[in-house]
């Protein structure tokens, strides 16, 4: 047996034994989340679930016409991706922890986890997508007509906010909050992987949970967010944010966050792969001129068949490693970011092989096989057939030459002297991390998943490293936020007035403005339909000033007016209306 060989075997061992030593771990009892969203522009219709696997339709037979898919250009109703799993994997004191699976059950659970030692019990008041657009703002703001989602946007679950009132850490939509969308149309839920057992099925267990929360926001763009970034391309693109918490009161090593794709330009069996390392993408494009069908639930593109990718364009703080993560020149400077850490080969008989134990995912997320051996840069990567490929070095990143120019080592010259592979299906493994989190501390990933159609198979290839590269230049700081900007407030009435209860209907939240040139009594009460008074809103002297007039939350559904009178004058009906959550 090899030295190599040698050590895969005796860590393998040890690890299975950290792994064992985990299964002691609380975990809840929540079900699996049912949530779903469709994140839809006018290119295109982006299927999401609330569990680890993006784009993938659990509810109908993959073989199914009927099944929900991503689709770009959404017209043309053919899809370049499969599925998206995520993968987590870190040591908690020397353990190892793994979340996620490929295809199989979701090791994540809806809703928060505030504390990893409590996991929790029932998550089903959670199991929800919340989706806004950029229209759904500016509708409210001209007509005061409000989406649940929009009114219900859970800023105390962790979604981002553009604060508009001066009050951090809420969310008040009356008083000029709005949710942080990144893009024109988003997708946000929350998730933990503590609210029930890591169990594979059959002879093959799960480890204890790596007490993380996960936030996901989805978001896709319509319009280009500011001057120089190209507009087509961007809207072809959908974007992810994962922030990963650590719920635990010790730190969390070595946290690595892996996109294992599934992707399927049209028709999955003629597709190749390859890694631009520079521009930290993995891609996935056809290896023929030619895209034909794979009958209904699989149409092909056709002739000049395009390309897709999973980018990672910010990742979290690197440990210090002696490498230039980000490719700046610098060595392990001071807040170096890692970005595409490992992007090996993923195949079932060559390169890693695919992962089948939660040992094994850590190995191919190192970059190695499922028995922790290194791949080659020739060839197949792994295993060896000839003594260039023994002789060839090291890598974590599968064939890295340029396709559109036949260069070793692509799929079109895997061997130096021209030999292609055959085209087939790809899965791929994009992984960022190792990071160290300290308890309560975030880590937040953000992935480009770009789509170019160029002039053949080739091209596609060419024009989608330079949308990679303009993303990464654009976005490698993160995506800009911006505020959609309402009309200006109108003039209160001389005197005393009150403004219409905003938003109106809602489902919470809701509240008018009431201006007073002095000081003065106020009585404001909620009526409902039959006359009857339900709620007190005021009562007692109040300032000169605007005053904000709050409707309490969890009235019935129905029609209501806030009657409010002040001293010396008529009372003030506002009507308005409650709907349900």
């Amino acid at each position: 047996m090899s030295p190599v060989r040698l050590c895969s075997s005796v860590c393998l061992l040890l690890t299975l034994a950290t792994v064992a030593r985990a299964q002691a771990v609380p975990v809840g009892t929540c079900e699996p989340g049912t949530a779903r969203t469709v994140l839809e522009t006018a290119s295109l219709q982006v299927p999401l679930w609330n569990h680890q696997s993006l784009f993938l339709d659990r509810t109908a037979p993959w073989s199914s016409p009927q099944r929900l898919r991503y689709l770009v250009p959404k017209a043309g109703g053919v899809s370049p991706v499969f599925s998206a799993d995520l993968l987590l994997s870190g040591f908690v004191e020397d353990s190892l922890r793994t979340t996620g699976w490929l295809y199989g059950p979701s090791d994540l659970w809806p809703g928060p986890l505030p504390d990893a030692d409590a996991p929790p019990t029932d998550c089903v008041a959670f199991d929800r997508i919340w989706t806004v657009s950029r229209a759904d703002i500016e509708r409210y703001y001209a007509t005061g007509e409000a989406t649940a989602d929009l009114t219900e946007w859970p800023a105390h679950l962790g979604a981002p906010v553009l604060d508009g009132d001066g009050i951090p850490d809420n969310y008040d939509l009356a008083a000029g909050d709005q949710p942080d969308l990144l893009g024109d149309v988003a997708a946000w839920w929350v998730m933990n992987d503590a609210g029930n057992t890591h169990d594979l099925g059959g002879s093959v267990r799960g480890t204890a949970p790596l007490g993380v929360e996960v936030r996901v926001l989805a978001f896709a763009f319509e319009t280009s967010p500011f001057p120089g970034v190209p507009l087509d391309p961007l809207r072809l693109a959908s974007f992810v944010q994962f922030d990963v918490v650590n719920r635990r009161s010790t730190p969390l090593d070595s946290l690595r966050l892996s996109l294992y794709v599934d992707a399927d330009i049209g028709n999955p069996n003629d597709d190749y792969a390859g890694v631009d390392t520079l521009r930290h993408l993995v891609y996935t494009y056809n290896g023929q001129a030619v895209d034909a069908d794979n009958g209904a639930y699989d149409p092909g593109y056709g002739p000049a068949p395009p390309a897709w990718g999973v980018q990672m364009l910010r990742g979290p703080v690197a440990l210090p490693n002696g490498r230039d993560d980000d490719y700046d020149g610098a060595i392990d400077e001071p807040g170096e970011r890692v970005r595409l850490a490992t992007a090996p080969l993923m195949e079932d008989d060559y390169g890693t092989g695919s992962p089948s134990h939660p040992v094994q995912v850590y190995n191919v997320q190192r970059g190695l096989t499922v028995r922790g051996e290194a791949l080659k840069g020739h060839g197949v990567g792994y295993p060896c057939y000839s003594l260039a490929c023994e002789r060839a070095p090291a890598t974590v990143f599968g064939f890295t030459g340029d396709p559109a120019e036949h260069a070793f080592w692509s799929e079109l010259n895997a061997d130096g002297q021209g030999t292609a592979m055959i085209p087939g299906d790809r899965p791929s493994i994009a992984t960022t991390g190792p990071a160290r989190v300290a308890p309560g501390e975030r880590v937040s990933v953000l992935v480009a998943f770009p789509f170019v159609r160029g002039p053949d198979h080739l091209a596609s290839v060419s024009a989608l490293r330079a949308v990679a590269a303009g993303l990464l230049a654009s976005f490698g700081d993160g995506v800009p936020s911006r505020r959609v900007e309402g009309p200006p407030a109108p003039p209160l009435p001389t005197g005393r007035g009150v403004r219409p209860v905003r938003p109106n209907p809602g489902a919470g939240g809701q509240a008018a403005l009431l201006a007073l040139p002095e000081p003065a009594y106020v009585d404001a009460a909620v009526i409902d339909a039959l006359g009857r008074r339900v709620a007190l809103v005021a009562s007692g002297t109040w300032a000169a000033g605007e005053h904000r007039l709050a409707v309490p939350d969890g009235l019935p559904p129905g029609a209501y007016v806030l009657r409010v009178a002040v001293e010396r004058g008529q009372p003030t009906s506002v009507p308005f209306t409650v709907v349900g959550r």
